[in-house]
């Protein structure tokens, strides 16, 4: 009896549906530390420069003349200060000569002597602010945290502290914390975009993205051609978030403003949109332009790039990529101890390899690459299947028919897999076995093709 095979057209119209449900989400796309490592020495030079900033931009202590600001005691002041205005003056002379601690005793006596009735009379709730920031540049971290405490009672809206209070607890190494008040910064009206923006990677590495997104929106709204990489950092909060359409976007505007990709990540991104919206030739050519800019993890790009050459029907280019991810993820293994391995996954890499093999008839090449699977795992998604399929055609029925009734046990692919066992059961000469297949797949209405050679086989017996 002349031998029947399963039609390749059908064979690669069902691997395109698997190739399109795979999840194309690249989490090192993301390029942030799982961990918030907040750095001691580092916060506290930022907690004393960011307090030392809202001094100068509220109050003017550090703008002026100091010689003017001297003049201008000499001249009002003889002896200790009695008022808001004259603690206010010494307070601001005190700054001006680099004496925080004397500024701060001058300016608890500003704060006790505001007169709250008047019209004119400066906020408490700043005034609290202005002495917490003091006692920052003092050192005194616990007296800073108590006024600006204070500062938060008596008027919530305070963007400022809710920034200190957020080094000042990350300092304690208390990151939970410090990632709470950092986040009511970031939301307050009063936030600066440029800070706010540089909190955004802080955000991605503890997993809030939807936070992360809102703080590179805020950087890109203050100055939008300011900074192009405020537009990838955003995009890999929209992937992950699983907003293609509006990361792509963010990707051309980067494209648009910067003159390169220095590190790959906005090519590679790019890439996985093209991937979603079914643009395979463009996906390709976006992870080989990432690749080409020093992307980090070259064999996660390589492994990406044999789905995409697959999908668009480049078998060779895919079997190319493959074999390269496989190399260079073998290379990162070996090279465990130092924290280098590639997160890119051999086992799948190895699959969609075999696969592009059968897209070009290279059975040998194909089964080779499938029985490593099998060896790293015998569960793999529609291995029994597959290999069944490559080992039929290389006519070996007894492994054939072993694969596609260990599919069929799964419950995968079962009206195929029961025509592609019965052709093999045909070719073992055990034709009541191979009727009973066929006979199966005439009762099943889900492939008409099939359904009319099952037919055609049985009447040939």
């Amino acid at each position: 009896m002349k031998e029947t095979k399963r039609p390749h057209k059908k064979i690669w119209r069902r691997v395109l549906a698997v190739v399109l449900a795979i999840s194309l989400i690249l989490p090192s796309i993301v390029a942030i530390k799982t961990e918030i490592d907040f750095s001691k020495m580092d916060y506290v030079e930022e907690t004393a420069r960011f307090a030392a900033s809202y001094t100068e931009d509220t109050t003017g202590y550090l703008t002026e003349n100091r010689l003017n600001r001297a003049w201008s005691y000499l001249q009002t002041l003889v002896g200790e200060p009695e008022t808001y205005e004259e603690y206010d003056l010494y307070a601001s002379l005190a700054i001006a000569k680099n004496d925080f601690k004397t500024a701060a005793k001058y300016l608890e006596g500003s704060l006790q002597n505001v007169d709250k009735d008047s019209e004119d009379s400066p906020d408490p709730a700043v005034l609290n602010l202005r002495l917490a920031s003091l006692y920052v540049l003092e050192g005194q971290y616990k007296k800073a945290d108590q006024y600006l405490d204070k500062a938060i009672a008596l008027n919530p809206d305070l963007a400022a502290s809710y920034y200190l209070k957020g080094q000042l607890a990350a300092q304690d190494g208390d990151t939970e914390k410090a990632v709470d008040y950092l986040k009511k910064y970031a939301e307050s009206p009063g936030a600066d975009p440029a800070v706010t923006a540089s909190l955004a990677e802080m955000f991605e590495g503890s997993g809030d993205y939807e936070t992360a997104k809102m703080c590179y929106t805020k950087g890109i709204e203050a100055d939008p051609k300011g900074k192009p990489e405020l537009y990838t950092g955003r995009a890999r909060c929209l992937v992950l978030l699983g907003d293609m359409d509006a990361a792509e976007k963010d990707l051309k505007e980067f494209f648009k403003l910067a003159d390169k990709d220095p590190d790959g990540q906005a090519s590679a991104m790019m890439a996985l949109c093209m991937m979603e919206k079914g643009d395979y030739d463009g996906a390709t050519n976006y992870f080989r332009k990432a690749v080409k800019s020093g992307y980090k993890d070259s064999a996660l790009l390589y492994s990406q790039l044999v789905k995409s050459c697959f999908a668009a029907g480049k078998y060779e280019k895919a079997t190319e990529a493959g074999l390269k991810a496989i190399e260079l993820i073998q290379k990162a293994g070996l090279q465990k101890q130092s924290g280098s391995a590639s997160s890119a996954d051999v086992t799948e890499v190895r699959f969609w390899t075999a696969m592009s093999f059968l897209g070009q008839n290279k059975y040998t090449e194909a089964k080779e690459q499938f029985e490593e699977v099998k060896k790293a795992q015998a569960d793999y998604p529609e291995i029994d299947y597959y290999y069944g399929v490559c080992v039929l055609a290389l006519e070996d029925y007894e492994k054939a028919e072993t694969s596609f009734t260990a599919s069929i046990n799964k419950g995968e692919d079962l009206t195929e897999c029961y025509y592609n066992r019965g052709v093999c059961r045909i070719q073992l000469g055990r034709a009541e076995e191979a009727q009973s297949d066929l006979r199966e797949v005439v009762k099943r209405d889900d492939d008409a093709e099939l359904k009319a050679q099952a037919d055609q086989l049985l009447k040939s017996f």
